[in-house]
């Protein structure tokens, strides 16, 4: 421990790219927000505890294609539909299915208390991992 000041000043670019890393680090795990779910999780939510997926996109990019059995309202029309959205959900927590920025403005939305994941990567990750996705307005 006693030689460390002098490892650093003999080793700066080990140094800087050891600060870097634990920086980027740190930055990744601070920057999720609390609520949101990788891809995996969110299929293991929908088997395991029968998540409602609410698909928030625009009707033009639900009808391209969407999650089987999905909810579409789209995030203008939700604060008028949310005595839909309650009744078809019950007490079955929420998957926000969308980009990050129509699942944020969703969950602004909805009621206090309300059980609601945001899907990390949006619908854009959903596709990428190569999960099953419906066409048309069904």
């Amino acid at each position: 421990m006693e030689r460390l000041p002098e490892f650093i000043w003999n080793h700066p670019f080990l140094v800087s790219l050891f600060l870097v890393s634990l920086g980027l680090l740190l930055w990744t795990l601070l920057r999720r927000q609390p609520g949101e779910v990788g891809v995996s999780e969110a299929v293991r939510l929908i088997n395991d505890r029968d998540m409602l997926v609410l698909d928030v996109r625009a009707t033009g990019n639900f009808s391209r294609g969407h999650v089987v059995g999905a909810l579409h309202i789209p995030v203008t029309e939700l604060p008028k539909r949310l005595k839909e959205l309650e009744k078809k959900r019950g007490q079955r927590p929420l998957l926000l299915f969308g980009t990050p920025l129509e699942q944020n403005a969703s969950r602004k939305h909805l009621a206090e208390g309300c059980e609601a994941y945001c899907l990390r990567g949006g619908a854009l990750a959903w596709e990428t991992a190569g999960l099953p996705i419906v066409s048309g307005d069904s």
